[in-house]
């Protein structure tokens, strides 16, 4: 390995004078101890030979610079390298800073303190709590993606379901209710309907709701038809096997919702497979294109595909029942 001398040693330490006294030797002490050598031959001899050892020491001097400067340009390289994954990094965690920042306090509080448990989780490392964190985290940010997307699936139990939302905030129900009317005689569906029922008379709501009906009314089922009737629900009712099959698309249990506001949701039931009378779970859209659609098949079933209760039925007699005739 070659060093590079410093440019501040005394000349006595430099190359070039070493080669310079080395030159001068070689040259006149030939020429003193033989007459025929001439002195100027010396002398030229002298400089070449200073000459060749200057120009040597700087060839040698250049190439250990070249070298440091590649070493040097080396790590300089890495440097940036490192560098450069360092300000990517930071870049990546900025770009997951921002929509937090931009956010509103709420949102902020709310990220602050689950960054907060969440590495205190991380910190217990207990394995089964850790496993429970990754599940809930799957099943939270699935929720929130689905809501942010305009949908989502709701326990029919949960305090934030729509059939648990007041009737004060809501203008008009269009509804299609394909499933089996024991619903409307189980607790559940007998409160629902009364909760209607009193928006309707005090003159806040406006329902509109089909029946999708497979045969003929039974007893029970003709309490149910009665009691939306006296509640002052607008009722029709539609006979599967009278809908042609390529309208039979129409035919889903499904509702829009218009809100004191004026927006629109799409509400759909998933009721249990057991007894076809608990509502175990809710499907809500605001998708406009959604909201469409369903407002297409409703107004299709009802305009072309049902019938007013009294036209279908009419030996039922309104005026003998009433909501409390359910729970019979």
């Amino acid at each position: 390995m070659v060093t590079v001398e410093s440019t501040s040693r005394p000349w006595w330490k430099r190359a070039w004078a070493w080669g310079l006294v080395a030159a001068i030797v070689l040259a006149v002490v030939p020429a003193l101890f033989d007459s025929d050598i001439r002195f100027q031959i010396s002398i030229v001899v002298v400089l070449i030979g200073w000459v060749l050892t200057a120009a040597i020491e700087q060839y040698i001097e250049l190439d250990t610079a070249q070298q440091r400067l590649g070493s040097q340009m080396d790590q300089v390289g890495k440097s940036l390298d490192e560098a450069q994954l360092r300000l990517a990094a930071m870049l990546e965690a900025m770009g997951r800073l921002i929509p937090v920042a931009n956010s509103s306090e709420r949102c902020q509080a709310f990220v602050a303190q689950l960054a907060a448990d969440w590495s205190t989780i991380e910190q217990q490392d207990h394995q089964f709590f850790r496993e429970i964190l990754d599940a809930y985290h799957r099943e939270v940010a699935q929720f929130v993606s689905d809501l942010a997307d305009g949908e989502a699936k709701i326990n029919s139990d949960k305090f934030y379901s729509f059939h648990s939302l007041p009737f004060d905030r809501m203008r008009e129900l269009c509804m299609v209710h394909v499933d089996d009317l024991e619903y409307w005689s189980s607790p559940g569906g007998r409160k629902y309907l009364a909760r209607q029922a009193e928006q309707i008379k005090a003159g806040k709501l406006t329902v509109r709701r089909i029946f999708v009906l497979n045969d003929l009314l039974t007893d029970s089922s003709r309490k149910v038809i009665t009691a939306h009737t006296q509640a002052g629900i607008k009722t029709r009712l539609t006979v599967r096997g009278s809908v042609p099959r390529e309208a039979r698309r129409h035919i889903v249990d499904q509702g829009i919702v218009t809100d004191a506001k004026g927006e629109k949701m799409l509400v759909r039931s998933v009721r249990g497979s057991q007894d076809g009378q608990s509502i175990d779970q809710e499907s809500l859209s605001y998708r406009q294109d959604q909201i469409a659609d369903a407002e297409y098949s409703f107004a299709t079933l009802w305009e072309y595909y049902s019938d007013e209760v009294d036209d279908l039925h009419p030996e039922l007699d309104r005026h003998d029942a009433n909501l409390s005739a359910l729970d019979s």
